[in-house]
């Protein structure tokens, strides 16, 4: 084999050699591009679910947030219409005892008071109603003790003969009474009021 021979041979074999480097080189290049392709993909994704989880969180804090306010302007709301609705029942039970139909209001109280406490016992009343208590009890064919010894807009205390009992059925025991009732059926309805017109009511 001649000289030229040997050199093609060995000039084609490094060409092959090359060649399978070459390709070798290329499949190692194309499976690492797809290894980071499919990393890229992954660590994207994991950005992607996290931002989501924080844009979630966010919503429902903001959610909650907003509804609390809300529950809270209705409780202000509530308490300062009970306030004023209180208010303005003071400033007329404070006009009531000069109202004509007083006396029907308070002997209605006296017997109230008397039948809870058994018939018997003293009568206590502001001064100015002492002579109006005497005239319901004469009325009433009662000879009880009266006594002018409390202060208030308009009604009556009765308490058992040792003055140990006490009926209390002035007009502020009776408001004090009716707040409680009050809260309660003014929450009953604003609240219902606000569920059904809430922006905030949960919806499947």
């Amino acid at each position: 084999m001649s000289i030229e021979d040997i050199l093609q041979a060995l000039d084609d074999q490094c060409r092959e050699e090359c060649q399978e480097i070459f390709q070798k080189a290329q499949s190692e290049v194309e499976e690492i591009l797809a290894k980071a392709r499919l990393e890229a993909e992954e660590i994207r994704q994991s950005k992607m679910d996290k931002v989501k989880m924080e844009v979630e969180n966010e919503r429902a804090s903001l959610f909650y947030s907003a509804r609390l306010k809300g529950k809270n302007i209705i409780i202000a709301a509530k308490e300062e219409i009970l306030t004023e609705t209180l208010r303005r029942a003071q400033e007329e039970i404070e006009r009531r005892r000069s109202h004509e139909d007083y006396p029907e209001i308070f002997s209605a109280l006296l017997k109230e008071a008397l039948d809870k406490i058994g018939g018997e016992g003293l009568v206590h009343v502001d001064p100015r109603d002492e002579q109006l208590a005497r005239n319901t009890l004469e009325g009433m064919g009662l000879s009880l003790t009266v006594v002018s010894d409390i202060e208030c807009s308009g009604g009556v205390v009765v308490s058992d003969k040792e003055n140990k009992v006490h009926i209390i059925n002035t007009f502020e025991e009776r408001l004090k009474r009716a707040r409680e009732r009050l809260k309660l059926t003014l929450s009953d309805i604003l609240f219902k009021e606000a569920e059904k017109n809430s922006i905030f009511t949960a919806k499947n």
